[in-house]
């Protein structure tokens, strides 16, 4: 049987942290489905497993981190650690995107599409004249907890210890006290789940990305 054609190639670039990992393969997935090869530029630090996705390539980068570095538990560590990762990885992306590009006569970059965290993915695309899209990881959903642990909901109106943070958010999940949140987050699922469906606002969205994407 005669291989497709492919779309041309898109790379992507994502946040080594898995709450950004796994929505940029996600992506990845759908974008090969619709028939554009797959190339994942990715750190040596919390690595993914190209084992698990045989129908990509992956180009590993160097990130400056110690082999023993591991994510963060404490939230001001996580942006000590980003604020280093765009220091140390400007340098080795552009290096390694600039020999993608050199080599991809047979089937040429598309576009590059990269983790909102990546501060300086737009001037390094801009200097190699590859289009950039950006990916934002975050779900609306997310943002629900925050808001009624930090003084806009019903349980705390003043700056919290992390144990008292993580008792109220143990609240929310199952006392009455959380259940205006509950309800929300629920109805805002079910939102989500429509927009998933043909016809659904981000089916549609999907659609104009691709289509996008084709016309580059």
């Amino acid at each position: 049987m005669e291989q497709k054609k492919s779309h041309g190639v898109i790379v992507l670039f994502p946040i080594p942290l898995q709450g950004h990992i796994n929505p940029m393969l996600q992506l990845a997935n759908i974008l090969h489905s619709k028939g554009f090869s797959i190339t994942i530029i990715h750190t040596r630090f919390n690595s993914p497993n190209p084992s698990n996705y045989p129908h990509f390539r992956f180009f590993s980068i160097s990130d400056g981190l110690p082999e023993d570095q591991v994510v963060p538990s404490e939230v001001k560590d996580i942006y000590a650690l980003l604020e280093i990762l765009n220091l140390n990885c400007l340098t080795p992306f552009r290096v390694c995107l600039s020999e993608l590009l050199s080599t991809c006569d047979d089937d040429p970059i598309v576009c590059l599409v990269t983790d909102f965290v990546w501060h300086f993915t737009q001037t390094v695309a801009n200097g190699l004249k590859v289009p950039r899209i950006v990916l934002r990881t975050s779900n609306a959903s997310a943002t629900f907890p925050a808001r009624f642990v930090h003084g806009r909901g019903p349980l705390v109106k003043d700056k919290i210890e992390r144990g008292e943070i993580e008792k109220a958010i143990g609240r929310l999940m199952v006392e009455q006290e959380g259940r205006e949140m509950r309800h929300i987050i629920k109805l805002l699922k079910e939102k989500m789940n429509l927009c998933l469906q043909p016809g659904g606002s981000s089916y549609m969205s999907l659609d104009n990305l691709v289509t996008y994407m084709l016309s580059l």
